[in-house]
Formats: C-alpha cells, structure tokens, sequence
C-alpha cells in the first residue's frame, strides 16, 4: 500500500464510507467539514472506529438523510466515547 498523507488518506476513506449511504455532494462535504472541525484525524485508529461506529448507527436506525447538526453532533459524541475507552 502506498503512503499517504494525512489529508489523502481520510477523503479516500470518507470516499469509501460514502459509498454506502450514496449521499449527493452537498452532504458530503458537510460530512467531511464536521469531521475535519473536530480533528477526528490525529489518530488512524481513532478516524477507523469511529468511521465504523457511525457505519453501525447509520444501518441500526436505518437514516437515508441526516442533517449537518445531527451528523456533527453523533460524531462529537463518539468522538468522546472513544476519548473515554482510551482513558480506562
């Protein structure tokens, strides 16, 4: 696999993760500017799981269409979910 940097590497894997929930390209860069806001890209493994959580709660609560609030909203709160896993 080739190196990339950081900013390469998270819009191929926001890429990746949108592909799912076939988002239009206005609530993709919503998505990917609530991301950035919170730096939710200073740890790889903090960015995947939480990639993967949102993936879960997307399919749980079956959402076709979020807004950028409650988006930016369930990301903050997983964002703190996974800062107090890594503090226990």
């Amino acid at each position: 696999m080739l190196f990339l940097r950081g900013e390469q590497l998270q819009v191929v894997m926001i890429i990746n993760y949108y592909k799912i929930y076939e988002r239009n390209i206005n609530e993709w860069v919503n998505y990917q500017q609530c991301l950035i806001n919170i730096n939710l890209f200073n740890s790889l493994f903090l960015f995947h799981s939480n990639c993967i959580l949102i993936q879960k709660y997307f399919m749980q609560n079956n959402i076709q269409r979020i807004n950028n609030l409650e988006l930016n909203n369930k990301i903050q709160y997983q964002f703190s979910l996974f800062e107090y896993i890594k503090l226990k």
